[in-house]
């Protein structure tokens, strides 16, 4: 039995929204990318704000993009369309081809 392999096809929660609590550590921040990685916008709360912190830094910069970087595919795909392969993010106005290039293999599209 291969339990590594993925249950859900990677955009079955596109264009969901999900709220996790207890998403700062354990399980709910194992859930939250699993979640995030299946397309989903996700929301993350936990009791404890330094852990909450740590883990959300930890999601924006999975890809090793900052925030304004994240904004600027956003709002490039929403204007152009959604892309279809790995060099489509290059047009992506202030948005480093390097750091692109480097994370090509972890992108699905």
């Amino acid at each position: 039995m291969d339990f590594s392999a993925k249950m859900l096809r990677d955009d079955a929660l596109k264009g969901k929204v999900i709220v996790v609590t207890g998403g700062g550590s354990g399980l709910g921040k194992a859930m939250t990318k699993y979640f995030m990685e299946l397309g989903a916008k996700v929301a993350i709360s936990s009791r404890d704000l330094e852990k909450l912190q740590n883990t959300a830094k930890e999601l924006e910069t999975e890809l090793s993009f900052t925030a304004k970087e994240a904004e600027e595919v956003v709002r490039y795909r929403e204007k152009n369309g959604n892309f279809s392969r790995w060099e489509d993010l290059q047009k992506v106005p202030d948005l480093d081809a390097k750091k692109v290039e480097a994370v090509k293999d972890r992108l699905a599209f």
